[in-house]
């Protein structure tokens, strides 16, 4: 029997925003285009990835289809990366935040320190019955 549904819209339980603004990032300095934080949250927030690329691409000359699906293939690789945590090699240069449940002791990597505000996450992730610590990942 059905008890309840949770439906977790981004940045209620954790907020993802962060990873994609890097992995956006990322992928566009490869094309020679700096995407600062404040343009990404004001101009590009709410866009599909599609449509980011297609945005972004638009105000330059805009991108064939399959440059725009590059690029989408591109930056998922990006966050999965991002999503997966750091590397022993990154983890020592800076500070991860890593979060759990009591149904999934795991921790699992939701950002860096100097990305992610642990403090907000702390906040809604007690309303939500979730545990966030910080430590090195080291």
């Amino acid at each position: 029997m059905l008890r309840a549904i949770v439906f977790d819209f981004d940045g209620v339980i954790a907020n993802s925003e962060p990873l994609h603004f890097t992995a956006f990032r990322d992928v566009l300095a490869g094309e020679g285009i700096a995407l600062t934080e404040a343009d990404y949250y004001a101009r590009y927030l709410g866009y599909d990835d599609v449509g980011m690329f297609q945005a972004i691409g638009a105000a330059r000359g805009g991108w064939a289809a399959a440059e725009i699906a590059g690029l989408v293939a591109r930056k998922a690789v990006r966050l999965e990366e991002l999503e997966r945590g750091p590397t022993a090699d990154e983890a020592e240069q800076r500070l991860a935040v890593f979060g759990s449940t009591d149904d999934d002791a795991e921790p699992h990597f939701l950002g860096w320190r100097d990305e992610v505000d642990p403090d907000e996450l702390f906040e809604s992730g007690r309303a939500w019955g979730l545990k966030v610590m910080r430590r090195s990942a080291a």
